[in-house]
């Protein structure tokens, strides 16, 4: 048995991944806390999976993950236990979250917390971008003012966004670029809301035609029949496990376990069947194929 240290690219599924090892009860990972014993671990492991799944809103969903603290792991012990760490856009940005297409050879987050294995879970960019969008996560993350965080990955619609902008801005309105739009105040926003195709181009890359010319200009590579986005590729490169997120819905989470060489039980598979529960039937069909 080994340390594991579960890694992945925003909504591809980490976080039900992380859970499936811990449920087997011989790892665990500190969140907010020290823990002095596995008993005091499994009640917050309780505690974070219903918060997790049992109460998810579909529309919060992101607010729903509890997100684990690789330093305070890393510096900890508890008895008769593994240690699972848990890295969302590894090798990217310096943001937590990942600033997505900015992956840099020389952030080696895979390399870190040794000894352990290295595993990443991984999709395919079709399921992968209708998973972000259904969990407002990775392109789709918003600011506090609902605004997308990642405006330079929009770069298809600079064009249209000054077009927009330069026939609808009122006097004393700034310059404001596409990249500036997730920096806009409460009152500036507010006003540009108040023009209906400025308000309507905030959203188009939710809808259609704005979701397929967006997609089609993401950075992508071809690994094994599919294809994945850019970081995924190069990551896929890296000394790590690679294991595909519909292998482990399909699978109700024993692939991973097997691999890991774990239990699996019921209840993985019970976790496995209410997390794709948590989804729509179109994206039920992508993760079960």
């Amino acid at each position: 048995m080994e340390n594991y240290h579960i890694m992945f690219y925003g909504a591809s599924g980490g976080h039900i991944c992380a859970h499936l090892v811990l449920q087997s009860g011989r790892h665990y990972c500190l969140y907010d806390q020290p823990l002095l014993d596995k008993s005091e671990f499994d009640s917050k492991f309780h505690e974070v999976k219903t918060w997790n799944w049992d109460l998810m809103e579909q529309a919060k969903w992101r607010s729903h993950h509890s997100w684990p603290n690789n330093e305070l792991t890393h510096s900890s012990k508890i008895s008769g236990m593994h240690k699972l760490f848990f890295t969302c856009a590894p090798n990217e940005s310096r943001d937590p979250a990942g600033d997505p297409d900015t992956y840099g050879h020389d952030y080696r987050d895979h390399e870190k917390y040794q000894p352990c294995v290295p595993i990443l879970i991984w999709t395919d960019i079709d399921t992968q971008t209708e998973l972000a969008r259904y969990k407002v996560s990775r392109w789709f993350r918003r600011n506090d003012l609902g605004v997308y965080y990642y405006w330079k990955t929009y770069a298809p619609f600079k064009e249209e966004w000054n077009s927009l902008y330069s026939q609808h801005r009122l006097e004393g309105w700034p310059e404001i670029s596409i990249e500036d739009i997730p920096k806009l105040n409460h009152r500036m926003l507010g006003q540009i809301k108040n023009v209906k195709p400025l308000c309507d181009f905030l959203d188009i890359a939710d809808r259609e035609p704005g979701w397929s010319i967006w997609k089609e200009s993401l950075a992508t590579e071809k690994y094994n029949g599919y294809e994945v986005e850019r970081s995924v590729y190069l990551m896929l490169q890296e000394n790590c496990i690679p294991i595909r997120l519909q292998e482990i819905a399909k699978t109700r989470g024993r692939i991973l376990t097997d691999l890991l060489d774990l239990p699996w039980t019921e209840e993985h598979g019970k976790l496995i069947d209410d997390w794709l529960e948590l989804h729509t039937d179109q994206l039920k069909s992508m993760l079960l194929d």
